[in-house]
């Protein structure tokens, strides 16, 4: 056995040697609007992802209500002025994209994912549900009836019920003991109360990008300008129509190529 353990011992390949930890080059500036942007160059296959989040969740709502954001979070892609719930849909199934709408208790968030070359109608579908979506009546009532029966399995659950509690002893009075509603505070939303926390959070002061790129980050800091500012419907246009690559580029791995992440956050992190 002593052997065994020997020859075990002796056929471990040593460690190799550390290796240089190289960060992406990072760019921070501040729009007009109070839009923070920060960008960070990185070469990678041409892939689309991103997150926009707003330095606001339940914790910031809990005087209105227990879960008021992640309420909102959930109507935020159940139509806009511009599109309905099934037009939103559609849309992303025919970009072969991903998007989700979330908030926890110190921020909210808009997810997506797709192909560098859908990257415009993806931009321009998370800009319009950050800043025009209506929250339907019709698809408030049927968002609430289903809250009301996450709410009721979530009750009949005993580590859900110990986790509630223990949040209770930790956290006393303070907005982060409050981790779910009960069925009487669903019931009492109103479409109104959604609106107001979807008007006072999603705004560009709350929010911070972080980009991921392919090529020179002045390009994409127009780009982020445009989606996020006051502009007219051209200027979207002509970024685009100058930066989006051909399929060419993109197969050949050219520096034009567009961004393979977007990522908007509150706090620069190091990936």
């Amino acid at each position: 056995m002593a052997t065994q353990s020997q020859r075990t011992a002796n056929s471990v390949p040593e460690l190799a040697p550390e290796r240089q930890v190289r960060w992406p080059k990072r760019t921070k500036s501040q729009l007009a609007n109070g839009l923070e942007i920060i960008l960070l160059e990185s070469h990678s296959i041409p892939k689309f992802r991103g997150e926009l989040y707003f330095r606001s969740g339940n914790a910031s709502a809990a005087s209105r209500g227990t879960a008021l954001a992640e309420m909102a979070a959930t109507m935020v892609r159940t139509g806009t002025s511009q599109h309905s719930s099934r037009e939103i849909e559609e849309h992303l199934r025919g970009l072969g994209a991903d998007l989700s709408v979330s908030a926890g208790q110190d921020n909210s968030s808009i997810s997506f994912a797709g192909l560098s070359d859908h990257a415009e109608p993806l931009l321009q579908l998370v800009s319009e549900l950050a800043r025009e979506a209506t929250f339907p009546a019709s698809e408030f009532e049927r968002e609430r009836r289903q809250k009301l029966e996450e709410v009721k399995l979530e009750r009949t659950q005993p580590g859900f019920l110990a986790g509630e509690r223990l949040r209770k002893v930790l956290f006393g009075e303070h907005p982060y003991s409050q981790i779910s509603p009960t069925e009487e505070q669903v019931a009492a939303y109103t479409r109104e109360e959604l609106q107001s926390v979807y008007r006072d959070f999603y705004t560009p002061e709350m929010a911070a990008n972080r980009l991921h790129l392919k090529a020179s980050s002045r390009p994409f800091q127009k780009a982020a300008a445009c989606i996020w500012s006051i502009c007219p419907a051209q200027c979207k246009r002509r970024f685009f129509a100058a930066a989006t690559p051909s399929r060419e580029n993109t197969r050949t791995g050219s520096s034009s190529a567009l961004p393979t992440v977007f990522t908007a956050a509150p706090l620069i992190h190091a990936w």
